[in-house]
């Protein structure tokens, strides 16, 4: 799965609705590229990472992709951005700010380093128009782009095992 692939599909949501809803796109071996557009990614960062790794595990226990291996996925969000990357919209004002959208990247093998690529959003009209890419990074801080891939490999431990557990990702993508 290539981001220039997701690129049209993320244009296109933005026709639906004006703000982009944090998306994973996933591929599971046998299956087209599924998205799945996420109502709601709200909390800390911990917070996020947990509700894409509950999403992770669902969507592994689902009946096309039950037994097959993801192989891999790409969470894609609209942030704020400025000359210098991705920064919090408070930080600068509104002539200084960047609309972007971040795909991060995972494969679904070790060592489960993401990769982050950074698109501005151009508009025609007052309708986003283009994605243009501006940056890539291999150095992704956080679980929260890993955290999708951990839920789906994390089907061996049982609900009942994983809520006696601290939430932690790392242990599954070993």
């Amino acid at each position: 799965m290539e981001i220039s692939e997701l690129i049209p599909k993320v244009v296109q949501n933005y026709k639906l609705s004006p703000q982009l809803r944090p998306t994973v796109y996933a591929q599971f071996e046998g299956n087209p590229v599924t998205s799945w557009p996420i109502s709601i990614l709200a909390g800390s960062g911990r917070e996020k990472a947990q509700a894409l790794f509950n999403l992770g595990r669902e969507v592994a226990r689902r009946s096309e992709n039950a037994g097959k291996e993801l192989l891999e996925s790409v969470f894609v969000t609209e942030i704020w951005g400025a000359a210098a990357g991705p920064v919090r919209p408070v930080n600068l004002p509104d002539s200084k700010r960047e609309e972007a959208v971040m795909f991060f990247k995972v494969v679904n093998q070790p060592p489960f380093s993401p990769h982050a690529d950074y698109y501005l959003i151009k508009r025609k009209d007052g309708k986003v128009s283009e994605l243009v890419f501006k940056d890539r990074s291999d150095q992704v801080e956080g679980l929260l782009a890993q955290s999708f891939t951990a839920g789906c490999r994390s089907l061996a431990v049982s609900d009942e095992q994983l809520k006696r557990l601290p939430f932690d990702p790392r242990p599954f993508l070993k």
